[in-house]
């Protein structure tokens, strides 16, 4: 018999959406199970050596995606927003079809027409991935909290409909570790992690987590940097009341591994402030990106776990949602597609990349570490 639920997703809903529903405002929570008497030694990390890549000058590529202009967080941060100025990068590049990341999550909807073009496909013409808390091939999305991740990482660009994701073509493995409740167990996890790294994922995407520090769950992170996999996790969503917290002190797991592979996402709002919602750590954060009324896609189908969150309407495609949950696929598909443009790159290169180009935010001393948050147009372009 498996554990009681160790681990739960890092979102907030209750934001209103795009058509006529009725949102609750509670968050989510769920029971944990106790510590596992196992103790890891900790890994010693030797930072990459600093690299130079070619920066471009390149014209802003506006995406014709009917929604685009509700999605704040790709505005140009030097025109005074807190945005991370994805029109600039795009102009350089949009493209991540060659590096397979996996969203690890409670699924995708595969019906959604701005994601099901970028879905990865296994041997046969439909999707791949794997269904681990069912035991099956069907990573079908009964939440939708992986649905909306998936929307900011790679919701298909420049298609004339919806949203945008950073990566316009890209190659997302679903596998589905979190069930309609949004909650899951240590054994899915590292199954989903080896899972992941043995179908040839560059980059997982853990927007998830829990305070309770499992081996096993290092152990399965480890041997994934082995294979050369970044993992990039969510930092956690504070306190029972929704208050962030300081993961130096009160650790959120993965997040506070000290694997080398690991990247600790903040979240951040649309005036550039740490949300109050997200935990934060000057040594255990490495970076933040925004997190807070982000649009994204939806279930086309009304599911279980809308239902019990307060989701009255089918046929929704797109809504906001909040958390360090929808921070973290930011990061993602950014190291996406820097990897894609330069596949030579080592894991260790790519993250020391990533965060010596991040902004440099004042307010966010001490809190985030070297005060860093994402900047995509920063990877590829000229100041």
């Amino acid at each position: 018999m498996k554990p009681k639920f160790l681990f739960i997703i890092f979102a907030f809903h209750g934001l209103a959406g795009l058509s006529a529903c009725n949102f609750s405002d509670k968050g989510l929570t769920t029971n944990l199970v106790q510590n596992e008497a196992l103790s890891v030694a900790t890994e010693t990390v030797t930072p990459a050596t600093p690299i130079a890549l070619p920066l471009v000058s390149s014209t802003p590529l506006v995406p014709n995606d009917s929604l685009f202009q509700l999605q704040w967080e790709f505005a140009d941060p030097r025109l005074g927003s807190a945005g991370i100025n994805g029109p600039g990068a795009w102009g350089v590049t949009h493209d991540c079809k060659s590096v397979t990341v996996a969203v690890i999550d409670t699924g995708i909807d595969f019906s959604h027409p701005d994601l099901s073009p970028n879905i990865f496909k296994g041997n046969s013409a439909g999707p791949g991935g794997w269904n681990f808390v069912a035991g099956n091939g069907n990573p079908q999305d009964d939440h939708y909290h992986g649905t909306h991740v998936s929307g900011t990482l790679g919701a298909a660009g420049n298609n004339g409909r919806g949203i945008t994701g950073i990566c316009w073509t890209a190659s997302i493995l679903p596998i589905k570790a979190l069930d309609s409740t949004g909650s899951g167990t240590i054994s899915d996890m590292v199954s989903a992690i080896d899972y992941a790294a043995q179908s040839g994922a560059k980059i997982i995407n853990a927007s998830w987590g829990g305070t309770k520090y499992s081996a096993l769950l290092q152990n399965s992170i480890e041997s994934a940097s082995q294979a050369g996999v970044i993992v990039v996790t969510a930092s956690g969503n504070g306190d029972a009341s929704g208050v962030g917290q300081n993961n130096d002190v009160i650790p959120s797991y993965p997040a506070n591994f000290s694997s080398g592979n690991i990247i600790a996402v903040a979240a951040t709002d649309a005036h550039d402030q740490l949300s109050s919602f997200s935990n934060y750590g000057s040594t255990s954060v490495q970076i933040a990106a925004p997190g807070e009324k982000i649009l994204s896609t939806f279930p086309m189908t009304l599911t279980e776990g809308m239902k019990a969150d307060g989701y009255v309407a089918s046929n929704q495609e797109f809504a906001y949602l909040e958390g360090t949950s929808m921070a973290t696929p930011h990061v993602t598909a950014a190291i996406a597609l820097l990897w894609a443009t330069h596949p030579s790159l080592s894991a260790d290169q790519i993250k020391t990349y990533l965060l010596d180009r991040a902004d440099t935010v004042p307010v966010l001393a001490g809190k985030v570490k070297n005060a860093k948050r994402l900047n995509l147009y920063n990877l590829f372009g000229k100041p």
